[in-house]
């Protein structure tokens, strides 16, 4: 059991820098080149990245639901955290992928940090 709270507690000390290096890697990107958003594009494509936005969120909730869970015992908590921290793991890859190409406006960006807070303020 205590071992599962190690485990639990380390994995959610990496969602906490994981969001936090993207989200500051971007803002020091902005801040030094000023790049804008390719501003012909689509919105489908537009939507495409909010919806990568929305599934981030949820599996961010899905951890923080598991969190609250696991620290009241349930042994279950325990047993899909590996699930969902596969699933963060390839969402990551995604938003990095997005924020490498430049395709996340200003407002997603925002967006992503407002999900970041949300693990930093279960933690508290």
């Amino acid at each position: 059991m205590r071992k599962q709270k190690i485990r639990l507690g380390m994995l959610l000390l990496m969602v906490v820098v994981s969001f936090t290096l993207l989200f500051s890697m971007t803002l020091v990107a902005e801040s030094q080149e000023m790049v804008e958003p390719n501003q012909t594009e689509e919105t489908e494509e537009r939507s495409e990245e909010d919806k990568m936005l929305d599934e981030m969120e949820k599996i961010v909730d899905d951890f923080i639901a598991i969190l609250h869970a696991a620290q009241t015992g349930d042994v279950e908590a325990m047993t899909r955290q590996a699930h969902v921290a596969q699933q963060f793991a390839e969402m990551m890859q995604k938003v990095a992928l997005a924020e490498d190409e430049g395709i996340l406006t200003e407002a997603q960006i925002e967006r992503g940090k407002q999900i970041a807070q949300k693990i930093q303020d279960a933690m508290k």
